[in-house]
């Protein structure tokens, strides 16, 4: 995907989510990357949900996040994209592989 703003946003989820352990809000997307209107992120956000590369639960908050399958076409085409694989675990404050947590 060539649009700048999309992949601002996507590489702002990406780091959230290492940085937070859970999905920004799309009114926090607009603050990250510097967007007019939470409208402009949620526009943004539905590309790269259609492009496969976030995905999110409707009418849930927080839910939005790289797709498992984006990850690992990041790794291959070297896009430079933050690693979102691992996550931080609440009852010890520290990060844990996603596949470890998971069980594979």
């Amino acid at each position: 995907m060539s649009d700048s703003s999309a992949d601002s946003i996507y590489a702002f989820i990406a780091a959230y989510w290492v940085r937070e352990g859970y999905g920004p809000t799309l009114r926090e997307v607009a603050a990250g990357v510097g967007l007019a209107s939470v409208s402009s992120a949620a526009y943004h956000v539905a590309k790269l949900e259609r492009a496969g590369l976030v995905t999110r639960r409707p009418n849930s908050p927080r839910t939005l996040r790289i797709a498992a399958s984006a990850t690992a076409l990041d790794t291959q085409s070297n896009r430079g994209y933050p690693d979102c694989n691992n996550r931080v675990d609440d009852r010890a404050g520290s990060a844990i592989p996603a596949m470890q947590q998971s069980g594979g």
